[in-house]
């Protein structure tokens, strides 16, 4: 049960740090960039996330997948904040120290983001016996599935009312989930890294 709410806890921070779809309107109508500048970015950000996901997988091989959970939470959750936030701390408009300011943080909200929901789901696929891995991963797209639709719906709800606490509201229900089923999972000794699993 821990691995799986770590699993759909972790394959679920592109909602959690990007507020799915909400992220556009955000960025076209708070932060008010123009939209030829979401496609620039868009096209630095891909080799960026490209370049940092093998690093993430490397480190989890080092310090273990559960830590490495922990690490890469702790750095992106604030960038999610700040980002979030960027309207009252730096400003809008079509200014460097602007861009800057919500590319940078981006990157690292991304960076737990990509990261993790790999992590999540390895952590789930060691956790379950070959013999119901299948089925286990199987179960976790369909729960994902449910609870993304709902989320969305409750996040468009939030974002619409106030569209900085909508855009910080994933991040912080994301983690304080899996940092909870986390915790739960290094005092329960699930880490399974260096463990012969079968």
């Amino acid at each position: 049960v821990i691995g799986l709410i770590i699993g759909l806890t972790y394959s679920m921070y592109s909602l959690f740090t990007a507020a799915g779809g909400l992220s556009t309107h955000f960025q076209l109508n708070v932060m008010k960039f123009e939209p030829w500048l979401l496609g620039v970015l868009g096209l630095i950000s891909q080799p960026i996330v490209a370049a940092y996901r093998p690093i993430v997988g490397w480190v989890s091989d080092k310090i273990g997948r559960l830590k490495n959970l922990l690490l890469f939470t702790l750095i992106g959750f604030p960038a999610a904040l700040l980002g979030a936030y960027a309207p009252v701390i730096i400003g809008v408009g079509m200014y460097w120290h602007v861009i800057a300011y919500s590319f940078i943080l981006g990157q690292i909200a991304l960076l737990m983001s990509n990261g993790q929901e790999d992590t999540g789901k390895v952590v789930l696929s060691e956790l379950v016996p070959t013999t119901a891995r299948g089925t286990a991963q199987s179960f976790l797209e369909f729960l994902k599935g449910i609870i993304i639709s709902s989320l969305t719906l409750a996040v468009a709800t939030i974002y619409s009312i106030n569209p900085m606490f909508g855009m910080a509201f994933p991040a912080i229900v994301g983690t304080v989930v899996g940092l909870s089923a986390v915790f739960a999972a290094i005092k329960l000794g699930y880490e399974t890294k260096g463990k012969e699993l079968e």
